[in-house]
């Protein structure tokens, strides 16, 4: 037992590096006030959670919110958030919140017995409550950022499809594609 809880941090420490290594290659433009297309980032905690659990995919995730918040996030962020309140909530839900519900991605492993079907519908899934996370709040603290003749809410949804919409498809499709792998399938499929 010890020794696979050893393998589990281990395996997913490295998987973790891997996701925050991807997430320094963006694609496409820069979005003023953060977010950015990167080649499928989140597949680590997806693959975790498919493997481990939701429970297991959720706690992944909150470390890569966390690494992202310090090595990443802090910069920009004080001047972006203008009140405590502000800078609390985009911390708790742009960067905690919104990359440990990636981890929702293993809840159909058990549910679709296809494994192709079951880790893309969990990369959608995952991805897309991450989507939420950044729609919500870029809705109550960014929307002050909004074009003059825009509501909150469709700039929130706008900015944040822009970038989250192809991480949806870029995740999704990379997943299937890799758990096709023979290898992967058996990686993922083993509990060790």
């Amino acid at each position: 037992m010890e020794n696979r809880k050893t393998f589990m941090l281990a395996e997913s420490g490295v998987l973790l590096a891997l996701g925050l290594a991807l997430s320094y290659f963006k694609i496409g433009a820069f979005w003023a006030y953060g977010g950015s297309i990167t080649p499928a980032s989140m597949l680590p905690i997806v693959f975790l959670a498919y493997k481990y659990g939701v429970r297991w995919g959720i706690g992944c995730g909150f470390v890569h919110g966390v690494l992202q918040l310090l090595l990443q996030g802090l910069g920009d962020l004080p001047s972006f958030a203008k009140t405590p309140g502000s800078f609390f909530a985009v911390i708790v839900l742009d960067f905690l919140v919104a990359f440990a519900v990636v981890g929702l991605a293993g809840i159909f492993k058990d549910i679709i017995k296809n494994p192709a079907m079951s880790i893309i519908a969990g990369s959608i899934l995952g991805v897309s409550a991450r989507f939420v996370c950044h729609f919500i709040i870029g809705a109550i603290v960014w929307g002050e950022y909004a074009p003059e003749d825009w509501s909150a809410v469709l700039y929130s949804f706008v900015y944040n499809i822009g970038y989250m919409g192809p991480e949806i498809v870029i995740t999704s499709v990379a997943a299937g594609l890799l758990i096709g792998l023979s290898y992967v399938q058996n990686r993922l499929e083993t509990e060790n």
